[in-house]
This record gives structure tokens, sequence and C-alpha cells, in this order.
């Protein structure tokens, strides 16, 4: 096994990496089509002998708005050199779209991006682990090449890779139960929905 394993990744919008079935990070840091930024992360800790299993999840919003500029195009590019053994994400790949995402929300405000609606009953936790039956996994990426949208050039991120970590659980300081609205599966904008909640809430309390 190689002593250092740098996995060269990013995405146009964002993505989060799996090796072998353990979350490895997220990315890319912000930036442009014109220099897109991509993330070199050590994965050697998460590698084992014989087959490994990469995953990825990726995510592209197809709009613009205050924190990422949308240029028509959505795009993954993985690559490594790990001695003998060479990755590069392309037409080989095997893909699907996730499912259990409501794809009519609406947006948070026009800074962000829409609001999450994913009901998890529908998407098996094991999606990205190395004995998940992959065989439905019929889509195949568009390989493209370098210099072309959506990246015409790259750039390393000039900021840390965002630091993650497990919080043990303190303790339960209160609980509450209740119905959901009779609507709550045609829900589409889930703040609103939560701020009439509240102000009804603040009401009955006065």
């Amino acid at each position: 096994m190689p002593k250092k394993a740098q996995l060269y990744i990013t995405a146009d919008q964002s993505y989060q990496v799996y090796i072998n079935g353990s979350y490895i990070c997220r990315g890319p840091a912000r930036g442009f089509q014109k220099a897109r930024p991509f993330d070199a992360v050590d994965v050697s800790q998460w590698l084992k002998p014989g087959e490994n299993l990469i995953a990825v999840r990726a995510h592209n919003p197809g709009f613009s708005n205050f924190q990422y500029v949308h240029q028509g195009y959505a795009g993954l590019l993985v690559a490594a050199k790990w001695g003998d053994t060479s990755l590069l994400s392309d037409a080989t790949w095997t893909c699907r779209r996730q499912t259990g995402v409501e794809r009519s929300m609406v947006q948070t405000s026009l800074q962000l991006f829409h609001q999450e609606n994913v009901d998890l009953r529908q998407e098996d936790p094991n999606w990205m682990r190395p004995e998940h039956d992959d065989t439905d996994w019929d889509g195949r990426p568009v390989a493209l090449a370098l210099g072309c949208l959506p990246w015409t050039s790259l750039q390393a991120r000039g900021i840390p890779l965002l630091d993650e970590r497990i919080l043990p659980l303190g303790q339960i300081i209160g609980k509450a139960s209740g119905h959901n609205d009779e609507e709550y599966l045609q829900t589409r904008n889930l703040s609103i929905n939560h701020f009439k909640e509240g102000l009804t809430h603040m009401a009955t309390q006065a």
C-alpha cells in the first residue's frame, strides 16, 4: 500500500466522496469555471490491498445565485496516480440520479440554493459501500476534454478543506411530539411553513 495516496477531485458544483464506505471530505472551494478549484486529499488511510471502491455524490443546482455561477454544465473530475495504479473518471464509470429527492422545492433565499426535501426511505443508505448492489447503475457519464466547460482550467484550492468532526452526544434537554400537517408530503416551502408554526406557537404561549 502507498504511504501517501493523493486523490485529486473537483465538481461543478459540489461533491462528497467516500472510499470503501467511509466518508472522506466534501468540496470544492468556491470558484469560477475559468479556474475551477480542485482538492488534493491523501486517502492512504482508507485504502486496502486489492479492490477499493470510490463513490461520489455530486450535486449541481442548475441555476446561479450569490455563491455560484451556473454555465449550463455539470461535471465531476477525479484523478489519481498511485504507483502502477492510475485512476481517471471517464465514460467507463457508472452513475444514477439520487432517489427520494423532491425536485420542485423553492429557494431558501436569493443568496442560497433550493430547500432540501429527501425521503431517505427510498435511498439505500449503503449505496457507497462495496457490498451495495449497483446493477441498476446504468447511467454513463459523458467524457469531455479538459479545457471545455464545465471548467476551462483548474487551480488548487486556496483555503484549507472544511474541518468536519463527529461530536459525542451530550444530553437530551427536551423532547416533544405532534402530528404532521395533512399536506406535508406536498409541501414545497418548508421555511414558510415552519415560520407559520412558530407564529402559532408564540401566539399560544402569549
